[in-house]
């Protein structure tokens, strides 16, 4: 067991020392944040020559008895990332905050569209267990600078690598602990992070690893209907200043491009939706 003390002020070392049988300790004198935390225990784990690596966060929301589940289908070589996922049931789960249940739902389409697994669900859940194989596809500076937006760093990572991932449905357990992870910073900061993460895995994927249909239905696409948009914009503006009708093809000219443009974004979501890593 690797215990990562993040710069605690609850004597977390000197715990897991007490407690646990032959620890392997990393003290951070600084705090990391959870990006750094998380990226140093998985070189750790590596260099001690694990296969799978699993992930508990100390603030006892995670079940350990359900760690097997996670455990499995990575030991088993079904996929590369197994992540929990606290809605799979098909139900709220119980004493989760009313702010932190729609938060995380909005959270989740904008990373399944940033990340390209659309099949996952509820991306905040840190509770997951990883091959060694697929940590060694990813970027760990780039985790490492994410800070609470880890988990979706992660997500968007393994997806420009190409690793299955699964979702495994467990329960959670909310007591008096307080998050510091707060909205208003989450607000500002994660659409645009998730906006660079999803043009950042669209090139490494569909650019750099293999150059794909779906990158040349997504830039002419976008070139067609943003370029369409801005016409249509300069003409309706010119319209209000001078007063004059725009002409019948100068509206063609503009509505043209976007038709052509948002039927090419489409197919080249529809392509990434279909080629997400099962």
């Amino acid at each position: 067991m690797v215990v990562v003390d993040d710069a605690s002020s609850d004597e977390t070392a000197e715990c897991a020392r007490g407690c646990i049988r032959n620890p392997v300790v990393i003290v951070h004198e600084v705090n990391a944040g959870v990006g750094g935390a998380v990226v140093d225990g998985y070189l750790k784990a590596l260099e001690l020559g694990a296969d799978v690596i699993a992930r508990l966060d100390g603030d006892g929301q995670m079940n350990p008895a359900e760690l097997s589940m996670l455990v499995e289908p990575v030991a088993s070589g079904r996929v590369g990332f197994a992540k929990g996922n606290r809605f799979k049931l098909g139900r709220i789960p119980t004493n989760m905050p009313s702010l932190r249940t729609w938060g995380n739902l909005i959270l989740t389409f904008l990373t399944k569209l940033a990340s390209g697994y659309w099949h996952l669900f509820d991306p905040q859940n840190g509770y997951s267990a990883i091959s060694a194989d697929a940590i060694e596809a990813l970027d760990l500076d780039y985790l490492r600078r994410g800070g609470y937006f880890f988990e979706n760093a992660l997500l968007i990572e393994l997806n420009s690598a190409e690793v299955p991932a699964l979702d495994v449905p467990i329960s959670t357990h909310y007591g008096t602990e307080v998050s510091g992870l707060r909205i208003s910073k989450v607000l500002v900061t994660f659409p645009a992070r998730l906006t660079s993460g999803l043009f950042r895995r669209m090139f490494r994927r569909y650019v750099i690893r293999d150059f794909s249909p779906v990158a040349v239905f997504l830039m002419s696409g976008s070139v067609l209907f943003f370029g369409g948009t801005a016409l249509a914009v300069f003409e309706w503006v010119s319209t209000l200043a001078t007063g004059r009708a725009t002409p019948l093809g100068s509206i063609m000219l503009a509505a043209l491009p976007m038709f052509i443009g948002f039927e090419l974004l489409l197919q080249g979501l529809v392509l990434d939706i279909n080629g997400s890593p099962r």
